[in-house]
C-alpha cells in the first residue's frame, strides 16, 4: 500500500476525541469511600492502592502531599493519584495524621474522627479501577498526580460523585452497570478536564495533544485488522520510520508495533468474551493471517489459549480479566 493512498484514508477518519475513543470500550468501575465534613486540624495518611484514587474538594482548602510534591486544593478541585501512591490529605501541612483505615473504621462505627473544632472541609474520596490497564498505554505517560481545577463546577462534580455512591447502594453491588457507566463518564470527564487545563496554560500534555501521535493512534484503533507496518503509519503522519518510532516510544513508553499488538489482543479478548465467532474468524478480525498464528501469539502473551480464555468467560457468565499479562480473575 502506498503512503499517499494510506494517508488519504487516515485523514478521512471521523474526528472523535481520542481520549473518548481509547476509553470508550474499556471497563472502568468506581467506588466512593466517603462524602465527609471534616473539622479542626484534621489529617490522614492514605495507604497505597492498586487503583487510581481520587479526591474531590467540595468545600474549604486542604493539602495533598506525596513523596515528591505538595499541592494546595481548593473547592471544586479534583486530585487523581494515578498510580495509587502513598499520600496524605490534611487541613494544613504538618498536622498530626490518622490512617485512612482508622478513619474509615470510625465511619463504620458511627463515630467519625475529625468532628471536633470548626468546620473546615468537605471531601469526597474514592477510586477508579481500570481493567486491562495495559491497553491504555498513554496512562503510563501521565504524571503520578493530576489536579483538575474546576472552580466553577464544585457542585456538579460533588453531585456526580454522590450519584456514584447512591447507584451502588440502590443496586447493592460492587460491580453493576449503572455505577460502572457513571464511573467511566466521570473518569473521562476528569481526564479531559486535565488535558484542556494544561493546554490552556500552555503546558505540554503529552501524547493526546501531539497531532502526529494522535493520528497514528487513530490508524491503529480503526485499522488494526489490516497488515499495518511502521513505515505505512509513519508515512501517513508525515514522518520517517525512525523519527516516528522514537517519538511514539517517548510518548507511549513502548514501540508502535507493541502498541498495535496490545490493541489487537484487547479487541480479540472482547470478541472472545462477547461472541461465538469461530477462532479462524477472530484471527482475521484482529489482523492475523491464520488461526494457528493467532493462537500461538495469544498463548505466548497470556499463558492461556483463546479457547480457554473464552471458556473461562462463559463458565463464569462474566468477563475474564487479564492482569500483568495473565488471566487473573473473572468478573
Amino acid at each position: 500500500m502506498d503512503s499517499v493512498g494510506f494517508m488519504s484514508k487516515a485523514r478521512a477518519f471521523p474526528q472523535e476525541p481520542l481520549l473518548r475513543q481509547v476509553l470508550f470500550n474499556l471497563r472502568i468501575s468506581g467506588s466512593l469511600y466517603f462524602d465527609s465534613q471534616l473539622h479542626g486540624d484534621w489529617g490522614m495518611a492514605v495507604s497505597a492502592s492498586e487503583y487510581i484514587q481520587f479526591h474531590c474538594v467540595a468545600a474549604g482548602v486542604c493539602w495533598l502531599t506525596t513523596a515528591t510534591e505538595q499541592v494546595r486544593l481548593s473547592p471544586g478541585d479534583i486530585a487523581l493519584c494515578m498510580r495509587g501512591q502513598v499520600h496524605t490529605l490534611s487541613y494544613a501541612p504538618d498536622v498530626a495524621l490518622a490512617t485512612d483505615q482508622a478513619y474509615l473504621e470510625s465511619l463504620r462505627q458511627g463515630a467519625p474522627l475529625f468532628r471536633e473544632g470548626p468546620f473546615n472541609n468537605r471531601l469526597l474520596c474514592g477510586h477508579f479501577a481500570i481493567m486491562d490497564r495495559d491497553t491504555v498505554p498513554f496512562l503510563a505517560a501521565l504524571p503520578d498526580l493530576l489536579v483538575v481545577r474546576h472552580q466553577s463546577k464544585s457542585v456538579e462534580w460533588a453531585n456526580a460523585l454522590r450519584g456514584l455512591l447512591e447507584s451502588k447502594k440502590e443496586l447493592e453491588s460492587n460491580d453493576n452497570p449503572v455505577s460502572n457507566r457513571l464511573a467511566e463518564a466521570l473518569m473521562i470527564r476528569f481526564l479531559e478536564g486535565y488535558f484542556q487545563q494544561q493546554s490552556q496554560q500552555g503546558e505540554p500534555v503529552g501524547v493526546i495533544q501531539d497531532r502526529r501521535i494522535a493520528r497514528a493512534l487513530n490508524i491503529f484503533h480503526r485499522r488494526y485488522h489490516e497488515p499495518l507496518t511502521v513505515e505505512q503509519v509513519a508515512g501517513a503522519v508525515g514522518m520517517s520510520r525512525s523519527a516516528f518510532s522514537v517519538l511514539f516510544k517517548r510518548n507511549l513508553k513502548q514501540g508502535p508495533m507493541e502498541y498495535l499488538n496490545s490493541w489487537r489482543f484487547y479487541q480479540a479478548r472482547k470478541i472472545l468474551q462477547q461472541s461465538h465467532r469461530p477462532l479462524s474468524q477472530v484471527s482475521l478480525d484482529v489482523g492475523y493471517a491464520s488461526e494457528a498464528a493467532f493462537s500461538r501469539a495469544f498463548k505466548r502473551r497470556y499463558d492461556i489459549t483463546p479457547g480457554e480464555y473464552r471458556l473461562s468467560a462463559i463458565n463464569s457468565k462474566s468477563v475474564a480479566v487479564i492482569r500483568n499479562g495473565r488471566l487473573a480473575a473473572t468478573r
